[in-house]
């Protein structure tokens, strides 16, 4: 988790939903880290596709991957070989 902080500008923040959060690495790195639980929540879940489209929020993108590789997508993500979000594409 630490390697991550180095690629947040001083000041900003870093939030994953993967823990735990070194404070002291992040410290070091001149920024906030936060860990966040999720909540389904739709009101929360627009709000956030608000924020990417206004550029507030940059989600890190992985690979786009067929549905019939889920189980190599999970494999990958388990492992932490994803390198940001995987994809799955239904259609």
């Amino acid at each position: 988790m630490a390697l991550s902080y180095r690629v947040i500008k001083k000041g900003g923040v870093f939030a994953t939903t993967v823990g735990p959060i070194e404070d002291n690495a992040a410290k070091q790195a001149g920024i906030r880290a936060v860990h966040v639980l999720m909540q389904r929540n739709t009101a929360d879940l627009i709000e956030l596709a608000q924020q990417v489209v206004k550029g507030v929020l940059k989600p890190r993108m992985g690979e786009n991957l067929p549905l019939n590789e889920a189980r190599q997508a999970q494999e990958m993500s388990q492992k932490g070989q994803a390198g940001g979000k995987l994809i799955l594409k239904v259609a």
